[in-house]
């Protein structure tokens, strides 16, 4: 029988003997003529085969295949079965199966034969190969493919793709692990490894996706953590820079901040040691927001739950507690977003301060109560605060901006539309006492106008339940202030809930009982009218103009919310305009009252009115012209940010708020998630060609002297513009002549 009897893979006994670490049978078919320069029907040569060999027995048996004709330049992926072992899956030429199955002695052997002229490898091949060691951690041949770069890497042979590197590029998908980016910087010609894509290789010894922790695991069993420290070693050794920024709009690009946002301590110690002994002071670094996505590493540390890291830097750079990031906050209110009630614990003890403030004028409690992921989490922090506090000076009235923690939190609610439920502001009530009614002390507005006057649209039904729900709530703490009559907004809550059109919350209103035959009331008059005079008024008015630019889908839920509005009131006795209703705003009501409450609303209000009745005359509208407007575009100077935008959340549901709200809400979730910021960039477009723009003006300008002068040219008439003073001037083809006047007066 012939010892290189082949089957239907084109396998022969000796690739048997290897594949199952055979060493004694495979060396004895090799004395008796084994050949070894098959390739399977799978791609696999007997090289690649010397992978699933005890590592020593394969490198003593590699120069003895070689020498027989075995192959190295041969590119092939492992079988994937639902047996197959996906950590080590192999993958590429036999060097980087050695790579995959772990085999470092073997490994060393193959890129030593890899020196023979007729078998260098490509930089391309080098440099996937640096990549995929490094993101693996392994050490030892990390150091032997540095060793032995100048002779096995043939650098005429260029920078160009390989089957080898297209291969590997989809090895690591296969095995359910993030694609590891072959993105080391090659030029033409090759000169080597450079620092930079040394400070490249140490991101990808940090990689933290968890397949790829796994796979390392596997690989490295109790040498875990020792693999990573070492290969950061080496690579700090040969010149990476773990400051320096990899992408420029990425703040995790470097190889310290990275470190800080994973939480390794094992290689943020070792980056720091590595930087104080080149002479390096930390401390500005570790306070460059920019480096750490808006905040100081501190910062960064406690939003990333570091928390090794958090206490190395608190004991070495105490001077890192007195700065403050992104939106003027300060550790303490990082501190008090995280479940973990030891941030807090820690910097109290260091003496932060429980009175500082953010730019929005939040303090560490409030943004407690805000931004804690779990009430018990926001519980336990609120009561470290609150021993020996002066809780009115937290939760009272703010001294630059007025405002109360209760009514910082209302807002939140329903405006920014945070999520954080009910049941906070309960425990805030409960816990500390019932607020003021006053939610602005400088403005004197209380928390039924600072709820109410946001007035988000009213076809937004999350916000317009959440908005009653709130309500209910205030007037459960102040129901002696349910019918009394605010002297800012001259009307009680009926009234205001009324004027806006607010369904929801007219009737909670009603239901607690509020009087519908209160008048509104001012300094000059002593009559007013009622809630009912005031519906019935909007009824007949053109809608709001906040209203009316939020389109007709606003306009219909507005005039649908003023007809059943009218209705309600009916049903609970309103009867009367008030004393101050004009003579026709008295026979409205009359009249309809005349035809029975529950068709109150077709009489008052011709319900064939269409549409366009929205953009009836009221002195405004002209003023929307394009050349006679009066806000700026957006992002232009100016731009105040109030214009309401529809924004889709990742619950599928639109959302309506300001764009600046919109921008505000952002920066809050930046605080925990910096990627979600990226909803708010704008990429401004290339601007226009000169003589497109200048196109463009010349007609608008041509436009409003047709329009401003009534009306269209006569025949043989043409507008025309002087290139120099931009002035208008007119052509009468027919007589030949031009004129700075119209034809319209002859």
């Amino acid at each position: 029988m012939s010892v290189n009897i082949t089957n239907l893979r084109n396998e022969t006994p000796i690739f048997y003997a290897t594949r199952a670490n055979n060493p004694v049978i495979a060396a004895f078919l090799l004395d008796h003529g084994a050949r070894v320069d098959h390739i399977s029907t799978e791609g696999l040569s007997i090289a690649h085969c010397l992978s699933m060999m005890d590592d020593q027995q394969a490198a003593d048996l590699l120069p003895r295949y070689l020498d027989c004709g075995a192959s190295l330049g041969e590119v092939a992926l492992d079988t994937l079965t639902e047996r197959s072992d996906r950590m080590s899956l192999g993958a590429g030429l036999p060097l980087m199966w050695a790579v995959f199955k772990n085999r470092p002695i073997l490994f060393e052997a193959i890129l030593r034969s890899h020196s023979r002229p007729q078998l260098q490898i490509t930089p391309a091949d080098y440099c996937t190969l640096l990549t995929i060691i490094c993101a693996l951690n392994h050490d030892k041949m990390l150091e032997i493919a540095v060793r032995l770069y100048s002779s096995s890497v043939n650098q005429l042979l260029g920078v160009a793709d390989t089957p080898n590197t297209i291969q590997l590029r989809g090895r690591f998908p296969m095995t359910g692990t993030n694609v590891v980016e072959m993105d080391l910087v090659l030029e033409e010609p090759f000169q080597g490894i450079t620092t930079s894509n040394y400070t490249r290789l140490l991101l990808k010894a940090l990689d933290a996706n968890s397949r790829l922790l796994l796979d390392r695991r596997y690989l490295h069993r109790a040498n875990f953590k020792q693999a990573k420290a070492q290969t950061c070693s080496f690579l700090l050794k040969h010149g990476a820079d773990p400051t320096q920024r990899c992408e420029d709009n990425e703040p995790k690009s470097t190889a310290l901040s990275y470190a800080v946002y994973t939480g390794d301590i094992v290689a943020f110690r070792l980056f720091v040691t590595h930087l104080q002994e080149g002479g390096v002071e930390l401390l500005p670094i570790l306070s460059n927001t920019e480096t750490f996505g808006g905040y100081s590493a501190l910062q960064r540390a406690i939003y990333s739950d570091s928390r090794d890291i958090f206490f190395f830097l608190v004991e070495k750079y105490p001077g890192l507690l007195e700065l403050k990031g992104e939106a003027g906050r300060g550790p303490l209110q990082s501190a008090v977003t995280q479940v973990w009630p030891g941030y807090c614990e820690e910097l109290l003890r260091r003496g932060a301060s429980i009175y500082d403030r953010a730019n929005d004028r939040s303090t560490p409690s409030t943004w407690a109560l805000m931004r804690n992921p779990t009430l018990d989490g926001a519980k336990t922090v609120m009561e470290m605060m609150a021993i020996g506090a002066d809780m009115d000076r937290i939760l009272g009235p703010d001294q630059e901006s007025g405002y109360t923690a209760f009514a910082k939190m209302i807002h939140g609610m329903t405006v920014y539309k945070i999520d954080y439920g009910f049941d906070r502001l309960e425990y805030l009530v409960q816990r500390f006492g019932k607020p003021s009614f006053i939610a602005n002390s400088q403005t004197g507005a209380s928390l039924i106008t600072h709820l109410l006057m946001p007035k988000p649209p009213l076809s937004d039904a999350s916000t317009m339940v959440t908005q009653a729900a709130m309500l209910r709530y205030i007037m459960q703490l102040f129901p002696e202030k349910l019918n009394i009559v605010e002297d800012m907004i001259r009307g009680t809550a009926l009234h205001l809930a009324c004027g806006l059109g607010n369904l929801a919350c007219v009737e909670v209103l009603l239901e607690l009982g509020a009087d519908v035959d209160v008048e509104t009331r001012s300094p000059s008059r002593e009559r007013g009218i009622t809630a009912l005079g005031l519906a019935v008024q909007r009824m007949h008015d053109p809608p709001p103009r906040a209203i009316r630019e939020l389109g007709s889908r606003e306009i219909a839920t507005f005039r649908k919310n003023i007809e059943l509005i009218i209705a309600a009131l009916a049903r609970k006795g309103a009867e009367t305009a008030g004393k101050a209703a004009s003579v026709a705003l008295v026979l409205r009501v009359d009249n309809g009252l005349q035809k029975g409450d529950t068709n109150i609303h077709v009489a008052i209000l011709d319900s064939s009115r269409s549409g366009a009745s929205s953009t009836e005359p009221d002195n405004e509208w002209s003023r929307r012209l394009p050349w006679e407007g009066e806000r700026p575009a957006p992002f232009d100077p100016g731009y105040d940010g109030q214009a309401t935008g529809e924004f889709v959340f990742d619950d599928g549901l639109l959302q309506f708020m300001p764009e600046r709200s919109y921008k505000q809400l952002e920066i809050l979730l930046g605080a925990i998630n910096p990627r979600m910021r990226s909803k708010d960039y704008v990429e401004m477009r290339d601007p226009a060609p000169g003589r497109y723009v200048k196109g463009i003006e010349m007609s608008i300008e041509i436009l409003k002297t047709v329009w401003k002068n009534g009306g269209n040219l006569p025949s043989g008439w043409e507008i025309r513009q002087d290139v120099e003073s931009g002035r208008i001037y007119f052509v009468d083809h027919n007589r030949r002549e031009t004129s700075w006047d119209p034809p319209f007066g002859d």
